[in-house]
């Protein structure tokens, strides 16, 4: 876990992958669809940060770039952007279905569940304000965590505050992708994408998003996750083929009120 004082309390980041899982749930239990998901996700987090089940808020992941806004104890409103106008994107037609959760509420935790895919998270350092992205290649190529950020600075919040951590995932060296997801990315530097002939192209879904942010918000701090999930003792992958999931969690607590 990492513990990051802030002007306003404590940011709390953390990820809970295979112990975890198994210390919480029966040998073969897996959920089966969303509403089981969202419920373990509550069941897991509840039990590491001792917190109360409606204080733990996450989303049925649909590989999207829906961001929901946490207020007052629910997600009362989705986050547009001139994207989402364009395309007619309808947030609210779903109260579960997204992949970003954003908040100014104290003690709220955020989660996200990934399997190869970028936990992104983000904070202010100097007003409340937190977030957490599930970025998977399409997450990536539809600029969720851009997104994200634009949002919080027409909000108030100064790029120069912002902090932006890239969590567990996979390593490029271990996801090959064809031509389809590839040319969402062939702009991009090798550190992003490269190829090799007969084989594919290899990408990094993390180092996709550092690139876009560094590009567009000099002036955020960035820290990255070195740790690959890829046949990992301590994190699930989907193409090891596990099943399970890691859950991506961050909160903040009250300077007045700290757990």
């Amino acid at each position: 876990m990492i513990e990051i004082p802030v002007s306003y309390g404590k940011i709390k980041i953390f990820t809970l992958g295979k112990i975890h899982w198994k210390d919480t749930f029966p040998e073969t239990y897996v959920p089966t669809d969303s509403i089981g998901w969202i419920e373990a996700t509550k069941k897991i987090v509840s039990k590491y940060t001792l917190l109360p089940k409606e204080n733990i808020h996450t989303l049925n992941q649909v590989h999207g770039r829906e961001i929901g806004l946490v207020k007052g104890g629910k997600i009362g409103d989705w986050i547009f952007d001139s994207y989402d106008l364009d395309h007619l994107t309808d947030s609210s037609a779903s109260k579960i279905d997204g992949d970003g959760l954003v908040t100014a509420d104290a003690k709220a935790a955020l989660v996200v569940r990934t399997a190869d895919c970028v936990p992104v998270y983000c904070y202010s350092v100097e007003r409340p304000m937190i977030s957490i992205l599930h970025a998977g290649w399409k997450g990536a190529a539809g600029n969720i965590t851009e997104k994200c950020i634009r949002w919080m600075k027409k909000n108030g919040i100064e790029e120069k505050s912002l902090r932006v951590l890239t969590g567990p995932s996979i390593a490029q060296k271990n996801y090959q992708v064809q031509a389809d997801v590839a040319n969402y990315f062939l702009d991009k530097p090798k550190e992003v994408i490269y190829e090799e002939p007969g084989k594919g192209y290899y990408l990094s879904v993390k180092n996709a998003v550092l690139h876009n942010l560094i590009k567009e918000f000099p002036e955020i701090h960035l820290e990255r996750e070195s740790k690959d999930v890829y046949l990992s003792e301590e994190f699930f992958s989907h193409r090891s083929k596990d099943k399970e999931r890691n859950f991506n969690v961050i909160l903040w607590e009250s300077s007045s009120v700290l757990l």
